[in-house]
């Protein structure tokens, strides 16, 4: 084989014995092809290093054959960016769309990067991450009718694709945790208001306090999605102002470990002191903090789901949209103490 020339789907077709368009089909997984002819066109198309011809293909098609992923910048977040990229990207592999990435940086304006994005025509579909209540995007796209899917749940959800978390559940559980770990004045510290998440996750954690008779408090001068050198402070602040309960909730992990480092400087510790659960966590979470009970990040899951729902809205726009809100997987025993 010639390695100065790109591979082709007829230099896979010539090393399998196989007709390109058969290669064709096996690299967009077909579902009438056997999985081991699919696997073994992948693993030749894999050692020779082949891509699709993005360039070819929008001219046959029209189409750019790109999904874009609009993802957040913010130092917090990166650890679940990699994994809910990853598992995108994992999710189109089967496809002939490729996946890129459109940084959202914090001073720039998200929909102005994003009508750039439509109206270069550089992507067939858009992943929107960290998606608000009221966002902008979605409703632009909503009115351009450009196809989209979002990692959170928008004003206008029953309308679009998207994967979320049953946050509602996700308060009653960890209310429930803490009161059988005995814990009677807790706190929440739920993702900023303008997510759909926020008033969720209060409403399933007041229900439960109601049930269960304990204080819920949710606290105020930071957020879930605060900068950590505030959350720390104010954390510390309200230790050593001895408000700082026996019980703590955190919808996410960056949250999490900023607050626990302001608490011990005022010289309070989670097992002892008080007991946490987190959502969202890395695995990393439960190794620095062995005494926190951790609900697993979904990011994988979500970049997997988000990628085939985006699919599904190129090749068939008037079906139905895909919607998934994932609930937590045992209710006996919902979290993993590591």
């Amino acid at each position: 084989m010639d390695t100065t020339k790109r591979p082709t789907l007829k230099t896979i077709a010539g090393i399998t014995g196989l007709a390109v368009p058969t290669v064709s089909r096996a690299l967009k997984g077909a579902r009438d092809i056997s999985q081991a002819t699919k696997d073994r066109v992948r693993q030749v198309a894999d050692e020779i290093g082949y891509v699709p011809n993005h360039a070819g293909i929008r001219l046959r098609t029209g189409r750019s054959h790109v999904v874009t992923m609009l993802m957040s910048t913010e130092p917090e977040l990166m650890t679940q960016t990699a994994l809910f990229v990853r598992a995108a990207a994992a999710g189109l592999r089967a496809s002939d769309y490729a996946l890129s990435i459109a940084p959202s940086l914090p001073d720039g304006d998200p929909l102005a990067q994003l009508k750039y994005v439509v109206s270069t025509q550089m992507a067939d579909a858009l992943i929107l991450d960290r998606v608000t209540l009221d966002d902008p995007r979605v409703r632009h796209l909503m009115d351009i009718g450009h196809p989209f899917v979002t990692h959170g749940r928008s004003r206008w959800s029953a309308d679009h694709a998207f994967f979320d978390v049953d946050h509602a559940q996700l308060g009653a559980e960890a209310v429930a945790r803490l009161v059988w770990k005995g814990r009677q004045s807790l706190r929440l510290v739920a993702p900023s208001a303008d997510q759909f998440a926020a008033a969720h996750l209060l409403e399933g954690a007041r229900l439960a306090a109601d049930t269960y008779d304990v204080e819920l408090e949710l606290v105020s001068g930071f957020d879930a999605d605060s900068p950590g050198g505030h959350i720390r402070a104010l954390a510390q602040e309200i230790a050593v102002g001895g408000g700082a309960g026996d019980g703590w909730i955190f919808a996410s992990a960056a949250s999490c470990l900023a607050a626990l480092s302001g608490f011990a400087a005022a010289g309070i510790e989670a097992g002892s002191d008080f007991d946490v659960v987190v959502h969202d966590a890395p695995s990393f979470v439960g190794w620095a903090q062995p005494m926190v009970h951790t609900v697993p990040s979904r990011a994988e899951a979500a970049g997997a789901f988000l990628a085939r729902a985006a699919i599904a809205r190129i090749t068939n726009p008037t079906a139905a949209p895909l919607q998934h809100i994932d609930r937590l997987p045992s209710l006996d025993d919902p979290f993993t103490q590591t």
